[in-house]
């Protein structure tokens, strides 16, 4: 069982989300967040083994939470799902640590995969 939460500003993304998380018994959903504040306060009291992250979100930034998870917990797998798929962004997230970087747009069964993939790692 692997635990994974999802840093998403949009309600109907993160209900979407939740969905899809549903479908993986090895997932357990950790928590939801809409800012980098409350997501970096429950991971320091809880670590979590996946975070799904968007990179803006609601008064901060989806940065803020990867420097936290990477600088404190580098093992844990991060997974940037957003809409500002830019090569600028997709260059500053992957520098600072992230795992994964896809596209809302292009990639939801690519992020499908990926989670099977990471489900199927799991002890």
């Amino acid at each position: 069982m692997r635990t994974i939460v999802i840093v998403e500003d949009s309600a109907l993304v993160r209900e979407r989300l939740r969905e899809l998380i549903g479908e993986f018994p090895k997932l357990l959903l950790a928590g939801e967040y809409d800012n980098a504040a409350a997501v970096i306060t429950a991971l320091r009291r809880q670590p979590a083994d996946i975070v799904l992250l968007d990179v803006k979100l609601r008064g901060s930034s989806g940065q803020d939470v990867l420097r936290h998870v990477k600088g404190t917990e580098p093992r844990t797998t991060v997974i940037v799902f957003t809409n500002r798929s830019e090569d600028e962004y997709r260059d500053l997230f992957t520098r600072l640590g992230a795992d994964y970087f896809l596209s809302k747009t292009h990639d939801t069964e690519r992020l499908r995969e990926t989670l099977e993939q990471l489900c199927a790692s799991a002890p």
